[in-house]
């Protein structure tokens, strides 16, 4: 596969890991707030951050059965990292007041960290061998 297709396939495959995180968080964080299991905001906010982006890196990284070049798995979570870096950027340096700023910040920074690490983890001891799943 070529890369600029490579590339293309993991820019796809980080958006459709967007709309899973974001419809992650829409789901369980109503079924979080109905258990009532940890009080205070903070700690809310941590709790629900580490669970949804569980959940949702669960479900992203069964994309790696899916397709045919495994590679692509681990890029598309890169590039999710990239983009959370440039949201986060785009926050602090012009100055923006968001309600949600922690929750977001906690959710799409987990989910990210979580994504790269077990991604790359998984690609690495199971698949790099396969042939044509070379990273070049």
């Amino acid at each position: 596969m070529q890369y600029s297709s490579k590339a293309t396939y993991a820019f796809c495959f980080s958006l459709l890991f967007l709309a899973i995180e974001f419809a992650s968080v829409w789901f369980v964080t109503d079924f979080i707030h109905g258990l009532y299991i940890v009080h205070g905001e903070v700690a809310e906010g941590i709790v629900e951050s580490l669970v949804t982006s569980g959940v949702s890196v669960f479900l992203c990284n069964l994309f790696f059965f899916a397709v045919k070049d495994k590679v692509i798995i681990p890029y598309a979570f890169s590039i999710v990292a990239l983009v959370a870096a440039v949201c986060y950027v785009g926050l602090f340096s012009f100055g923006s007041v968001v309600v949600a700023l922690p929750f977001l910040t906690w959710t799409l920074g987990v989910f990210s960290i979580l994504g790269c690490t077990t991604s790359w983890l998984v690609f690495k001891k199971r698949f790099s061998g396969e042939k044509g799943n070379n990273v070049q």
